[in-house]
Formats: C-alpha cells, structure tokens, sequence
C-alpha cells in the first residue's frame, strides 16, 4: 500500500517517497529490476567513462555527505538526506536527465568513488550541467572545467 503526497508516493516496502508508481513497483521488485535500470543507464555512457565493477562494498569509515557525488560502476551518484529522518540515500544520474533513487547503493559509495575533477568534467561535457547542483552550465570557465565557481569551491577543485 501506498499513499501520495506532496512530496511523492510513499513506498510501503522502504517507507521513503519515490517520484511516482513506477519507482515504487521497481522498489517492491528488488535488486534484479535496479540492476536492469543501472545496466540499461551504463549502454549509453561512453566506453572512457566506465569504470571496473569491482568496487567492493566500502570498508574505510566513511560517512556520506548530503551533496556528494561519486562516480561508480560508470554511472553518477549523489548522495541525498531524507527530510524527516536524515537518513543517506543515493540517487543516479538515469537517461531524463536527473537523479533518481538507486536503492541500496548508499551502501556501496567510499571516499574512492568520489569523482575526480576529470570526472566532474566529463560529466559536464556530457549533460551541459554541473554534475554537483545540476545548474546548466553557460559561461566559458564553467564549461572547460564542467562545473562552477561555487560548486569548486564546496568541493575543493580547482576552477578558472
């Protein structure tokens, strides 16, 4: 069962909000239909974008930071805090062009998929927009280095 809101449709199989129906049949399904999504997501990345799967589930101590974004498995993830709980959660970059619920994958990020500076441009080059806030990019520096001034700076690359 499940009941709609403002804020979505709440899922009774993981109690979150998903966008629609459609994200929480594919919740209620399990592992086998996101690994159906990733996959599908991954063909149409570019063969220099992908990376091994051979990322093991984090070990090192790392707590996800609402923002974050990790480059994992070739696909772009973002981490996300629930609004009543605070929960982490990530979200992957998918072909409408937007983050979308990657169930249990919070699970897989670590400080090494963190995305490099030549990441986060190849995101920007893909997408025309800063892989971090989404902002369409528009002014010359923005789109050499694929993201902006401020986002640089919350995350310690370098920009201009």
């Amino acid at each position: 069962m499940s009941a709609t809101t403002t804020r979505g449709t709440q899922c009774g199989n993981c109690k979150q909000y998903h966008s629609g129906a459609a994200e929480v049949k594919a919740c209620y399904m399990g592992q086998t239909e996101t690994d159906q999504v990733f996959d599908s997501i991954a063909a149409t990345l570019p063969a220099a974008m992908r990376t091994p799967a051979s990322y093991p589930l984090h070990k090192e101590a790392y707590d996800p930071v609402k923002g974050d974004v990790h480059f994992l498995d070739g696909l772009y993830y973002r981490v996300h805090s629930a609004q009543g709980t605070g929960n982490k959660y990530a979200c992957v970059w998918d072909a409408t062009e937007k983050f979308v619920y990657a169930r249990g994958m919070i699970r897989r990020l670590s400080k090494r998929t963190i995305v490099t500076a030549e990441q986060a441009k190849a995101f920007g080059d893909m997408t025309e927009r800063c892989c971090f806030c989404s902002t369409k990019i528009d002014t010359p520096e923005s789109t050499a280095v694929g993201y902006g001034p401020i986002c640089a700076g919350k995350h310690g690359l370098p920009w201009g």
